[in-house]
């Protein structure tokens, strides 16, 4: 069945590739809480899913752990990072042929000795957390992993802003901004 499931994303990505699409990005939530095999399960679907899109068409897989329980009315109730459970399996994750990974920032080490060439994704800016990180956190939290290649390190936040006051959201967005300019030699300032 997860075959078929294989196909039917397969189909829809081509539609939305024959249309101009040149992104996609798969959410996958349920890597951490399932057995080796089920995950080796899912990596053979995704991968069919996203056989011969076209070179120019840039695939990455979210590997979602949660995202619903911000403050104390949600963290008594299922608390954060509800699918982590079990084993982090980025071994397995890695045999994913897409261009790259999105993931949380402590989650990063993983990924060292798997990764390869691909692009990974760094969580640097916490959506759990209403307080807005400084663009010199940001770069801190990226600089913590020596390994990872400043071509291969995409910045971005550990999961959406849905749930995120706007201010909140937009300050978080310029965080990430002024930190990729800090990383590129650049260090101007946006205003609020």
């Amino acid at each position: 069945m997860i075959g078929d499931f294989g196909k039917l994303l397969h189909h829809n990505f081509k539609r939305l590739t024959d249309a101009g699409c040149k992104h996609i990005q798969i959410d996958e939530p349920y890597f951490t809480p399932v057995s080796d095999d089920e995950v080796r399960w899912a990596v053979d679907a995704i991968n069919l899913s996203i056989d011969d899109l076209p070179d120019e068409v840039h695939v990455t897989v979210h590997i979602c752990q949660g995202n619903y329980a911000v403050g104390a009315d949600y963290d008594g109730q299922i608390g954060h990072r509800y699918f982590d459970k079990g084993r982090y399996k980025a071994d397995l994750v890695c045999k994913i042929e897409c261009d790259g990974y999105l993931i949380e920032h402590d989650m990063t080490p993983h990924y060292q000795h798997c990764l390869g060439s691909k692009q990974l994704g760094v969580g640097a800016v916490d959506v759990q957390s209403p307080n807005v990180e400084t663009a010199e956190q940001v770069v801190e939290r990226l600089k913590a992993h020596k390994w990872l290649a400043p071509e291969q390190t995409v910045i971005t936040s550990s999961c959406g802003f849905n749930h995120l006051p706007r201010h909140v959201a937009l300050g978080k967005l310029r965080a990430m901004t002024e930190a990729k300019a800090i990383l590129n030699g650049n260090a101007t300032r946006t205003k609020a």
